[in-house]
């Protein structure tokens, strides 16, 4: 099945590169390898690239499609990149790749260099998602399991689909080079890792100071983070009320407006959450208006203490910024660009938050 997958994404991108002007079309497409996915690892001066490949020998032999994995090493990722061609015998078609996968220790030293090397030089395509590895990115690079999460609608509608799993924001691209270059705004990148079973999954986020992973965050406090910052269409929580009522519930949608300012030195934010859910299991059957109000109330408690403890964990134990607090302080004068990274950090830790949660579950079509 995932070789029909693969093959029916490939003659797509195929007849796609034949139609757009791209920069490979004069080349003969059989001799040319689709880099599907590409694994980062080591740090300046000893980089190291792992990559998974289509092999696209003949129209003939496509049938007999595989992927096969390469690796080539260099002091600079370009050098790394560069070896390809030698260890795979054919000209590595990069624009194709679903996914560039860095190494934790790699990303703990820096990412930008990475990240700008490949939007300059090689036109990875800007929807190309961007994650970080628990370990080593080879180590998902040589999964089998890595081919189920290669499908034609690409790997980053997966982890937009996953919300409820515990991905972050900012998974694209485009987007983590632009947040690289925002001195005053940090950014988050999903984690992916193997469960119990060997599956590849995405239960926590990377946080981003700059461009250097600072720390790992579990699922909670990345919904905490999302509810915070997002507009959030789809994911799941459940509540249990004070007399015992329990439900599962969709998330329809979620807003917050973030108000900010500062008092004698000190940030002080003023936060909306309003949320709206829809019943998806509703445990002991007693729908009534009553304890719907009730669940309205805990629920409203809940995504407030999600809010509260990210914004503690995250922003001022951390004194990490991904609701982008600075941008928001520099956009309405608040805070002058002259102010350094330290005293903005220091700002971020004794800052205050008042956070006020409205959420409303939906009857429609229920019971």
């Amino acid at each position: 099945m995932t070789r029909k997958i693969i093959l029916s994404f490939l003659t797509f991108s195929f007849l796609l590169l034949t139609f757009s002007g791209c920069r490979f079309i004069k080349s003969d497409i059989s001799k040319m390898n689709v880099i599907l996915a590409i694994g980062i690892d080591g740090n300046v001066d000893n980089y190291t690239v792992t990559t998974r490949v289509f092999e696209a020998s003949s129209t003939e032999e496509a049938k007999d499609a595989k992927t096969s994995i390469y690796s080539s090493s260099g002091k600079t990722v370009s050098q790394a990149v560069n070896g390809l061609t030698s260890a795979i015998g054919n000209n590595p078609l990069l624009s194709q790749s679903s996914v560039i996968i860095i190494g934790k220790e790699t990303a703990q030293n820096g990412i930008k260099e990475i990240l700008e090397y490949f939007i300059s030089d090689d036109y990875i395509g800007p929807s190309a998602a961007v994650v970080v590895s628990a370990e080593k990115a080879e180590d998902i690079i040589f999964a089998d399991e890595l081919e189920n999460f290669l499908p034609t609608d690409r790997f980053t509608n997966m982890i937009r689909a996953s919300w409820e799993n515990g991905t972050g924001v900012n998974t694209k691209f485009a987007e983590a080079i632009v947040k690289c270059e925002n001195r005053f705004s940090d950014f988050t990148l999903p984690v992916i890792e193997f469960d119990s079973s060997k599956h590849i999954v995405t239960k926590s986020a990377a946080v981003f100071r700059n461009d250097v992973l600072t720390s790992i965050i579990d699922e909670d406090v990345i919904k905490g983070l999302l509810f915070l910052s997002d507009n959030i269409k789809g994911g799941y929580l459940s509540v249990e009320d004070t007399g015992g009522e329990e439900a599962s519930l969709k998330i329809i949608k979620s807003s917050s407006i973030i108000q900010t300012d500062m008092d004698n030195g000190k940030i002080v934010l003023n936060i909306k959450i309003s949320t709206q859910l829809s019943v998806t299991e509703f445990r002991n059957g007693k729908f009534s208006d009553e304890t719907v109000d009730k669940l309205n109330k805990d629920l409203s408690k809940k995504i407030k203490s999600l809010a509260e403890n990210s914004y503690n964990k995250v922003i001022k134990e951390n004194t990490s910024d991904p609701i982008n607090i600075g941008r928001r302080l520099y956009i309405d004068r608040k805070i002058s660009s002259s102010v350094t990274d330290e005293n903005f950090r220091k700002m971020l830790s004794q800052s205050q938050v008042n956070i006020e949660v409205n959420a409303k579950i939906s009857r429609s079509g229920l019971f």
